[in-house]
C-alpha cells in the first residue's frame, strides 16, 4: 500500500480503447478520463485498470498508471469469472490506491469489495437509474440486486443526478453525493460546422435510436450525425440501414475519441 491519502484507482475495463484514442469506449469511460485528467491536475496520484494497456495515449491520459486485468467473461466464457475476478484483486492490490473507484459494470462492485485492504475505500459512481425502466430483463435486475446490496459497504456513493441519488439513498450509510456529467471544451477553434445535432452513443437498446430517428424525421431541416460504436455484441451495421431511409441523418459509424472534438 502507497500510504497516499490523495490517491485513486479507477477501474474501468473498457476504457483501453479511450485511453489509446481509439473507438471502443463510450462517455462513461470519457467522463473517468476527464476526471481522473482533473485530480491528477490538482495533485493526486491517478491510476487505472483496464482490459488492456495502450500503445500510446492521448494526452489527457498523461502521467497515468495504467494496469491490466482484461475481464474476458465479459462476451466469452463465464467459465472465466472467478480466475478473472481474483486477478483484479491482485491489480487493484498493487495499484496501491486510497480509493477504488468504479462506475461501469456495476456487477464489480462484488468482486472489489473482497479485493480491498482494510485502508482503501471504494466509490461507486452510478450509471444508471434502472428502477425507472420498466420490464428490465434479469441479468439487469441482477446487477440491480447486487450494486444495491454493495453500497453500504462503500466509502462515498457519487449520482449523476437527483433521481438516482434518490435511488441509492437507502442503501448508502451516508447520503450520495451529486456529481453532474463531467464534461471538456474543445481545445479546437470554432469553425463553421455542416450538422446541427450530434449524437454520439453504443449499440445497446437502452440509448434509444429509435427515438432518435423519429425525432430526425420530424425535424427535417435540421442535421443531424451519429457516432456510435458497437458494445456488448450489438453491431452497428442494422443501425446504419435504418439511419439511410433519413435523408438529414448522416451515419458516421464509431469516431475515435480524438476526432470527437472535431465533431
Amino acid at each position: 500500500m502507497s500510504g497516499q491519502e490523495r490517491s485513486i484507482c479507477f477501474v474501468a475495463p473498457q476504457a483501453g480503447a479511450f485511453l489509446g484514442g481509439l473507438p471502443g469506449a463510450g462517455g462513461a469511460e470519457r467522463q473517468l478520463v476527464l476526471f481522473g485528467a482533473v485530480l491528477r491536475d490538482r495533485g493526486w496520484d491517478v491510476s487505472f485498470v483496464v482490459d488492456r494497456i495502450p500503445q500510446e495515449r492521448i494526452p489527457e491520459a498523461r502521467d497515468f498508471r495504467v494496469f491490466a486485468a482484461p475481464m474476458t467473461y465479459m462476451g466469452g466464457s463465464k467459465k472465466a469469472v472467478l480466475r478473472d475476478w481474483w486477478r483484479l484483486r491482485s491489480v487493484v492490490r498493487d495499484a496501491g490506491s486510497r480509493y477504488v473507484l468504479l462506475k461501469t459494470p456495476g456487477h464489480l462492485l462484488l468482486p472489489l469489495l473482497f479485493s480491498l485492504r482494510q485502508e482503501q475505500g471504494l466509490v461507486f459512481f452510478g450509471q444508471t437509474t434502472r428502477r425507472s425502466m420498466p420490464g428490465a430483463p434479469w441479468p439487469v435486475r441482477l446487477v440491480d440486486a447486487i450494486e444495491e446490496r454493495c453500497l453500504s459497504s462503500c466509502e462515498v456513493v457519487l449520482a449523476q443526478s437527483a433521481e438516482q441519488a434518490a435511488r441509492y439513498a437507502p442503501f448508502c450509510k451516508r447520503p450520495p453525493v451529486i456529481v453532474p456529467s463531467i464534461i471538456a471544451a474543445s481545445s479546437q477553434p470554432a469553425t463553421e460546422r455542416d450538422i446541427d445535432v450530434l449524437w454520439a452513443g453504443n449499440a445497446t437498446p437502452n440509448k434509444r435510436f429509435d427515438l432518435l430517428l423519429e425525432t430526425a424525421r420530424l425535424l427535417p431541416h435540421v442535421r443531424f450525425s451519429v457516432a456510435m460504436i458497437a458494445c456488448r455484441g450489438m453491431p452497428t451495421e442494422p443501425f446504419r440501414a435504418r439511419a439511410a431511409s433519413v435523408p438529414n441523418l448522416d451515419f458516421l459509424g464509431a469516431v475515435p475519441p480524438p476526432d470527437m472534438d472535431m465533431l
